[in-house]
């Protein structure tokens, strides 16, 4: 197969070598005259200036005030506590090796709710 392969590309590369060879006996093709250029009406063509046109136009990003923010309800602040506790609850479950097989997703709602 890699002769094959081989015996292909040498043929080709010869064929290139010799048209090329041949292409320079060859008399030379009589050239074609070229279409006049016509330019565009000076009405059509819009004016820009090439300074402008170059420059990448660059915005800044609006910044929004940041508004302050309301202090905790009685009801979240208990929550918050609520959860603080389940998570000390939880930790000290672990360190002690007494989960029986629950995992803090199936702990923390029954806490949450004081079944725990």
């Amino acid at each position: 197969m890699k002769k094959y392969i081989l015996a292909v590309a040498l043929v080709a590369a010869l064929s290139l070598g010799t048209s090329a060879a041949f292409a320079q006996l060859s008399p030379a093709a009589p050239s074609v005259p070229s279409a006049p250029k016509v330019e565009a009406p000076k009405a059509m063509t819009p004016k820009v200036d090439a300074q402008k046109a170059m420059t990448p136009k660059v915005v800044a990003p609006k910044v929004e005030e940041k508004k302050e923010a309301k202090p905790a309800s009685e009801a979240q602040m208990k929550q918050r506590n609520k959860m603080k506790e389940c998570g000390a609850k939880w930790q000290a479950i672990k360190k002690a090796g007494t989960t029986n097989g629950q995992t803090w997703k199936t702990y923390s709602p029954k806490c949450l709710k004081g079944e725990a």
